[in-house]
């Protein structure tokens, strides 16, 4: 590694020993791992699908607004990847349709000018991170930004890190996940009791699929996001059959 995951919002977590180390998706599910865990992903998902190293915020809000204007069914594609990828944004076409903008791939302007970033000390970033700083309040919860930029193990920064509503605030808002989505990959941990993937494009009944996905650029209409409780089990039947044989339901 060069140094430069310091930098970065996702990783912000890793300067401190306090409550501060929650403020990450890393782990954040680890205690739904087990030896009868399964994940059902779909290769052909839309929502989560993965992205492509093209796309930027711009381009995925002209993407939805182009869908919109056009009644495209597919106007939910690619939403949680955008999202991702839209945190700490300044583009003008992001505020008003994702509000808060802070964190994420932000940068924070008091570095304008500064040579050597990468052999500032920890504590340098744990006091003025290099991504956008984190916005100071919330017009719901009770909720204070500002306490959390202080050296490890400060009483106050410790308290408001320890808050569930902030660890979900910033997590949603302003720290991005930089790994693929479950629901569109094999989690390859699972497999290590044995087959625990299932990819539900595979789990068509008898390979046929509902009208009402288009046919995609490989000539197949794809199982798209929530399609096993959207599409009729007429179609569905086997992914059903199939969790119902690993759970033991039907005896």
């Amino acid at each position: 590694m060069d140094g430069s995951d310091k930098l970065f919002a996702d990783k912000w977590h890793t300067l401190f020993t306090d409550a501060r180390q929650a403020l990450t998706w890393g782990n954040r599910f680890r205690g739904a791992l087990g030896t009868e865990t399964y994940n059902f992903y779909s290769s052909g998902e839309d929502v989560v699908e993965n992205p492509n190293p093209s796309e930027n915020v711009n381009s995925n809000v002209w993407d939805v607004i182009i869908k919109v204007f056009t009644f495209d069914n597919q106007k939910g594609r690619h939403t949680w990847v955008a999202q991702e990828i839209a945190k700490g944004s300044d583009s003008l076409l992001i505020a008003p349709l994702m509000g808060h903008q802070h964190g994420g791939w932000g940068y924070n302007g008091a570095y304008d000018g500064q040579s050597g970033v990468l052999s500032l000390d920890k504590e340098t970033f744990r006091l003025e991170p290099f991504f956008s700083r984190f916005e100071p309040d919330d017009a719901v919860f009770s909720y204070t930004g500002d306490v959390l930029f202080a050296s490890d193990q400060d009483s106050a920064a410790d308290t408001e890190a320890a808050k569930l509503h902030t660890q979900f605030k910033l997590l949603a808002e302003a720290i991005p996940a930089r790994s693929f989505a479950a629901a569109a990959n094999p989690l390859e941990p699972l497999d290590t009791f044995g087959e625990n993937n299932f990819d539900m494009m595979g789990f068509k009944n008898q390979g046929r699929w509902t009208t009402e996905r288009p046919v995609e650029s490989n000539g197949i209409r794809a199982w798209w996001h929530s399609d096993f409780r959207a599409v009729a089990l007429t179609y569905t039947s086997p992914m059903w059959e199939k969790m119902i044989a690993l759970g033991g339901l039907g005896e």
